[in-house]
């Protein structure tokens, strides 16, 4: 394991490790059971400075949250907690700011476009990896053990992933509107969400996600209004995903919730269809 990290620094620092380094990181992989991430982590905090590097993801967190602020390091790890398949820096961007206002507090011009989550997204380091999915650059977490520690540490309680689930079918949702124009939040998107672009093509990330979020967090009257009885998004989840998605949407929908209007939209023009195709 050290060579492969020597390997790996070597080649993204362009530095050479030394040898009281080595020594010292390899102690830290006999009492840890980390990995070559934990590794990495650690031997980055060294070049940095520390002679006592972290012991753990959850101590390196701390630290993070120390030198950015607490607030800002749960923010950003909660939105990549809640979309597992990656959000974008824009993304995260719109999000962290939606978390800023749906918590309350009052936003100035120079908040609109804060560098905060880019800050929190550089400390984070090697616990995320900049991926190419759904035609876009998206952050995500580089393993599922770095994923399960920020899940425990962030995302506590039923009612913190309700609001996670909250902000991100909001997000998803996020379309400037001139009705807006009073909410620096949502009149300032960085990256909007229509349902379909302007090259007509779909929005596959809004379509195969809003429904979920609006649904588990609860929001009924949204999940009716934006997604299953809309018939923009309807057809754009036909276009983009096929029948047999769209089909499992509403069953699984009809089994979390009991509601006429999704029962009937399953069970006339859905059930025709199959009967149609049978």
């Amino acid at each position: 394991m050290i060579n492969i990290l020597k390997n790996q620094v070597t080649n993204d620092n362009e530095q050479k490790i030394k040898a009281d380094l080595l020594a010292t990181i390899r102690q830290k992989i006999k009492k840890s059971n980390g990995g070559i991430i934990m590794c990495e982590i650690q031997y980055d905090e060294m070049v940095d400075g520390y002679t006592d590097p972290s012991e753990d993801l959850d101590a390196r967190l701390t630290r993070i949250e120390g030198r950015v602020g607490a607030e800002s390091v749960r923010i950003v790890c909660q939105l990549l907690c809640t979309l597992p398949y990656g959000l974008s820096t824009l993304e995260i961007v719109d999000g962290y700011r939606l978390c800023k206002r749906n918590s309350g507090m009052a936003f100035d011009a120079p908040d609109v476009l804060t560098p905060d989550p880019q800050i929190v997204l550089k400390h984070l380091g090697r616990m995320v990896a900049n991926v190419y999915t759904d035609r876009r650059c998206v952050w995500i977490f580089r393993h599922a053990f770095v994923a399960q520690a920020i899940i425990q540490r962030y995302l506590p309680s039923i009612g913190e992933v309700k609001i996670s689930n909250e902000v991100m079918a909001e997000l998803l949702a996020s379309v400037p509107s001139t009705e807006d124009e009073h909410d620096p939040v949502t009149s300032n998107l960085v990256f909007p969400q229509p349902i379909c672009r302007e090259n007509n093509s779909v929005n596959l990330r809004r379509v195969r996600f809003q429904w979920y979020y609006l649904l588990h967090a609860g929001k009924l009257d949204q999940l009716k209004d934006q997604t299953l009885c809309n018939f923009n998004y309807l057809e754009a989840c036909f276009r983009g995903c096929g029948i047999a998605h769209l089909l499992s949407v509403f069953e699984e929908c009809s089994q979390q919730i009991l509601d006429h209007d999704i029962l009937a939209f399953l069970n006339k023009p859905f059930a025709s269809h199959s009967n149609t195709h049978s």
